[in-house]
C-alpha cells in the first residue's frame, strides 16, 4: 500500500524548515528518510512516536490505516490501538 506522505513533508518543513534538519533530529541519514518518505522503508513504531514529539503533533494526528481486516473485530482492534496509544508514544520521549 502506497502512502502520502504529503502533509507530513509539509509539517517537517514547518517545523524542522528541511528534511535534512528533521532526519538530524530523528538521528538518521538523508538517505534513509528519503527511504521512509518514498516508501521504500517502513517506520516503526518508535520512530513514528519520535516523530510525533519532534513534529509537535498528537496521536489523534496520526491515522489509523487497516489494510486488512482479516480475522479480527473492528472494535477489538480500535480497543488495541487506543491503549497502545495511550501508553506507548506518550512517555518514550520525554525530556
Amino acid at each position: 500500500m502506497a502512502f502520502d506522505y504529503n502533509k507530513l513533508r509539509g509539517r517537517i518543513v514547518e517545523i524542522f524548515n528541511t528534511q535534512s534538519n528533521f532526519a538530524s533530529a530523528m538521528g538518521w541519514s538523508e538517505r534513509i528518510l528519503s527511504l521512509k518518505m518514498n516508501g521504500m522503508c517502513s517506520w516503526k513504531q518508535i520512530d513514528i512516536c519520535k516523530a510525533i514529539q519532534l513534529l509537535k503533533l498528537t496521536i489523534e494526528d496520526i491515522p489509523i490505516v487497516c489494510t486488512r481486516v482479516g480475522h479480527y473485530r473492528i472494535r477489538a482492534y480500535e480497543r488495541r490501538v487506543n491503549e497502545s496509544r495511550s501508553t506507548n508514544c506518550l512517555n518514550l520521549y520525554k525530556q
